[in-house]
Protein backbone atom coordinates (compact mmCIF):
# COMPACT_ATOMS: atom_id res chain seq x y z
CA UNK A 1 0.00 0.00 0.00
CA UNK A 2 2.79 2.37 0.75
CA UNK A 3 4.30 1.87 -2.63
CA UNK A 4 0.61 2.81 -4.61
CA UNK A 5 0.67 5.68 -1.86
CA UNK A 6 4.08 6.97 -2.89
CA UNK A 7 3.39 6.28 -7.02
CA UNK A 8 0.19 8.28 -7.11
CA UNK A 9 2.34 11.28 -5.35
CA UNK A 10 4.94 10.68 -7.65
CA UNK A 11 2.34 11.24 -10.52
CA UNK A 12 0.70 14.32 -8.95
CA UNK A 13 3.93 15.66 -8.76
CA UNK A 14 4.67 14.92 -12.35
CA UNK A 15 0.93 16.04 -13.59
CA UNK A 16 1.44 19.18 -11.98
CA UNK A 17 4.89 20.02 -13.77
CA UNK A 18 3.84 19.12 -16.62
CA UNK A 19 1.01 21.47 -16.11
CA UNK A 20 3.54 24.04 -15.54
CA UNK A 21 5.97 23.65 -18.40
CA UNK A 22 3.33 23.24 -21.18
CA UNK A 23 3.97 19.05 -21.26
CA UNK A 24 6.78 16.40 -21.22
CA UNK A 25 9.28 16.91 -23.11
CA UNK A 26 8.66 15.22 -26.84
CA UNK A 27 10.48 14.36 -29.67
CA UNK A 28 9.24 17.07 -31.51
CA UNK A 29 9.48 19.95 -28.80
CA UNK A 30 13.28 18.50 -28.29
CA UNK A 31 13.93 19.04 -32.66
CA UNK A 32 12.09 21.76 -32.71
CA UNK A 33 14.15 23.56 -29.98
CA UNK A 34 17.62 22.07 -31.75
CA UNK A 35 16.36 23.87 -35.15
CA UNK A 36 16.02 27.01 -33.68
CA UNK A 37 19.07 27.18 -31.64
CA UNK A 38 20.82 26.24 -34.89
CA UNK A 39 18.85 29.22 -36.54
CA UNK A 40 19.83 31.31 -33.91
CA UNK A 41 23.19 30.23 -34.16
CA UNK A 42 24.14 30.70 -37.63
CA UNK A 43 23.19 34.30 -37.25
CA UNK A 44 24.83 35.11 -33.75
CA UNK A 45 27.80 33.59 -35.02
CA UNK A 46 28.33 36.14 -38.01
CA UNK A 47 28.34 38.58 -34.49
CA UNK A 48 30.89 36.89 -32.44
CA UNK A 49 28.15 35.27 -29.98
CA UNK A 50 26.30 32.22 -29.39
CA UNK A 51 22.49 31.07 -29.07
CA UNK A 52 21.58 30.24 -25.24
CA UNK A 53 20.29 27.24 -24.12
CA UNK A 54 16.77 26.30 -23.74
CA UNK A 55 15.91 26.81 -20.24
CA UNK A 56 14.54 23.26 -18.41
CA UNK A 57 10.94 24.76 -18.41
CA UNK A 58 11.06 26.51 -21.86
CA UNK A 59 8.67 25.64 -24.11
CA UNK A 60 9.28 26.21 -27.91
CA UNK A 61 7.41 29.12 -28.78
CA UNK A 62 9.14 31.05 -25.82
CA UNK A 63 12.81 29.80 -27.30
CA UNK A 64 11.95 30.79 -29.81
CA UNK A 65 10.94 34.64 -28.97
CA UNK A 66 13.98 34.71 -27.16
CA UNK A 67 16.05 33.50 -29.79
CA UNK A 68 14.41 35.87 -31.60
CA UNK A 69 15.05 38.71 -29.49
CA UNK A 70 18.83 38.08 -29.76
CA UNK A 71 18.75 38.04 -32.86
CA UNK A 72 16.96 41.35 -33.60
CA UNK A 73 19.58 43.49 -31.30
CA UNK A 74 21.70 43.09 -34.22
CA UNK A 75 19.08 44.05 -37.24
CA UNK A 76 19.25 47.43 -37.41
CA UNK A 77 15.62 48.38 -38.65
CA UNK A 78 13.98 45.81 -36.04
CA UNK A 79 16.21 46.83 -32.77
CA UNK A 80 13.21 49.32 -31.55
CA UNK A 81 10.02 46.97 -32.60
CA UNK A 82 8.45 45.87 -29.66
CA UNK A 83 7.41 42.15 -30.51
CA UNK A 84 5.80 40.65 -27.49
CA UNK A 85 2.17 40.45 -28.78
CA UNK A 86 2.88 39.42 -32.44
CA UNK A 87 1.85 35.67 -32.88
CA UNK A 88 1.34 33.46 -35.75
CA UNK A 89 1.91 34.19 -39.56
CA UNK A 90 3.01 38.16 -38.21
CA UNK A 91 5.62 36.59 -35.56
CA UNK A 92 6.93 34.02 -38.82
CA UNK A 93 7.04 37.09 -40.99
CA UNK A 94 8.83 39.29 -38.44
CA UNK A 95 11.58 36.48 -38.06
CA UNK A 96 12.21 35.98 -41.43
CA UNK A 97 12.97 39.67 -41.75
CA UNK A 98 15.06 40.14 -38.62
CA UNK A 99 16.97 36.98 -39.47
CA UNK A 100 17.70 38.60 -42.82
CA UNK A 101 18.70 41.59 -41.57
CA UNK A 102 20.84 40.63 -38.90
CA UNK A 103 22.89 38.65 -41.20
CA UNK A 104 23.19 41.38 -43.90
CA UNK A 105 24.03 43.53 -41.11
CA UNK A 106 26.55 41.51 -39.71
CA UNK A 107 28.77 42.00 -43.29
CA UNK A 108 27.76 45.54 -43.67
CA UNK A 109 31.17 47.55 -42.97
CA UNK A 110 28.51 50.74 -41.72
CA UNK A 111 28.18 48.43 -38.59
CA UNK A 112 31.85 48.77 -37.48
CA UNK A 113 33.25 51.38 -35.67
CA UNK A 114 35.67 53.36 -37.34
CA UNK A 115 39.36 52.40 -36.79
CA UNK A 116 38.34 48.80 -36.46
CA UNK A 117 37.67 45.53 -38.27
CA UNK A 118 35.12 42.64 -37.08
CA UNK A 119 35.72 39.39 -37.76
CA UNK A 120 32.63 37.43 -39.59
CA UNK A 121 32.78 33.44 -39.11
CA UNK A 122 30.75 31.43 -41.14
CA UNK A 123 30.43 28.05 -41.83
CA UNK A 124 31.20 27.16 -45.61
CA UNK A 125 29.10 23.87 -47.70
CA UNK A 126 31.89 21.45 -46.62
CA UNK A 127 31.56 22.26 -43.06
CA UNK A 128 35.10 24.26 -43.29
CA UNK A 129 35.15 27.53 -40.84
CA UNK A 130 35.67 30.80 -42.98
CA UNK A 131 36.77 34.39 -41.52
CA UNK A 132 36.09 37.22 -42.99
CA UNK A 133 37.04 40.99 -41.98
CA UNK A 134 34.40 43.50 -41.89
CA UNK A 135 35.34 47.68 -41.55
CA UNK A 136 35.32 50.85 -43.44
CA UNK A 137 38.88 50.81 -44.37
CA UNK A 138 41.36 48.30 -44.65
CA UNK A 139 43.16 49.35 -40.91
CA UNK A 140 45.10 45.79 -40.88
CA UNK A 141 47.20 47.44 -43.38
CA UNK A 142 48.46 50.99 -41.68
CA UNK A 143 51.11 48.37 -39.71
CA UNK A 144 52.98 47.78 -43.19
CA UNK A 145 52.63 51.09 -44.62
CA UNK A 146 55.39 53.63 -44.48
CA UNK A 147 54.85 57.18 -43.80
CA UNK A 148 53.29 59.42 -46.74
CA UNK A 149 55.73 61.71 -48.67
CA UNK A 150 54.42 64.86 -49.82
CA UNK A 151 56.49 66.90 -52.49
CA UNK A 152 55.71 69.54 -55.65
CA UNK A 153 56.46 69.24 -59.35
CA UNK A 154 58.23 72.02 -60.83
CA UNK A 155 56.76 72.20 -64.26
CA UNK A 156 59.50 74.87 -65.52
CA UNK A 157 62.27 73.28 -64.45
CA UNK A 158 64.42 73.19 -67.42
CA UNK A 159 62.52 75.23 -69.56
CA UNK A 160 64.71 78.33 -69.85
Amino acid sequence: IEALVERDRLAADLARLDARTGGPATGAAVAAIDDLRARADSVLGLWGETASPPLATERPLDYRRRMLAAVQRHAPRWQNKDLSRTHGDALGFAEEMIYADARAAAYDPATVPAGTMRAVRERDAAGRLVTKWIGREPVWMDVFLSPGARGTVNKNAGAE
